[in-house]
């Protein structure tokens, strides 16, 4: 019993050794690939990453669909921007509160951070993002805690810029 338990710790071992190594190939192709992205778009690789970050949480973040769209936007009335839709700063608003980052992380398909983030307080205020809240936890798990931690956070700082934003 003692031989086979020894044998499969050792090819375990060699397994993991194995998998380390193949990690660390991938790895190291990783960063030259950003590495070579920074380069052509003349930019500092920590931007070509911090890129990748916020199109890997797009992903991990669910869309806003059109029958949520339907549930919410009764409750949302007709508060908007003139630039951007409803739609845009409360897709924004999800997308802050289900990827748990800071509203300048918010990525550049989106209104920028200081229109979601007003309208996120006026929401809040009048009780909307509760009802947002209570109509979509079935659809988007975890929404109403987020909520609430969120609200529990300080505010971005005035006066912002995004920065390597299009045309900055």
């Amino acid at each position: 019993m003692d031989d086979l338990l020894k044998h499969v710790a050792e090819t375990a071992l060699v397994e993991l050794e194995r998998s380390t190594e193949t990690l660390r190939g991938i790895h190291a192709s990783a960063e030259m690939c950003v590495r070579g992205a920074a380069a052509e778009m003349g930019v500092k690789p920590s931007v070509v990453r911090a890129r990748i970050e916020q199109r890997i949480a797009l992903h991990e973040c669910p869309e806003l669909t059109d029958r949520q769209w339907k549930l919410v936007a009764p409750i949302i009335g007709d508060t908007s921007y003139a630039r951007y839709s409803r739609r845009e700063v409360l897709s924004a608003i999800l997308f802050v509160l289900c990827t748990g980052g800071a509203w300048s992380s918010i990525p550049f398909e989106y209104p920028p951070a200081n229109v979601c983030h007003g309208q996120f307080l006026v929401w809040c205020e009048r009780g909307v993002m509760d009802r947002i809240a209570a109509a979509l936890d079935d659809s988007i798990p975890g929404l109403v805690p987020a909520l609430a931690v969120r609200r529990l956070r300080p505010p971005p700082r005035a006066g912002r810029v995004r920065r390597n934003a299009p045309g900055a």
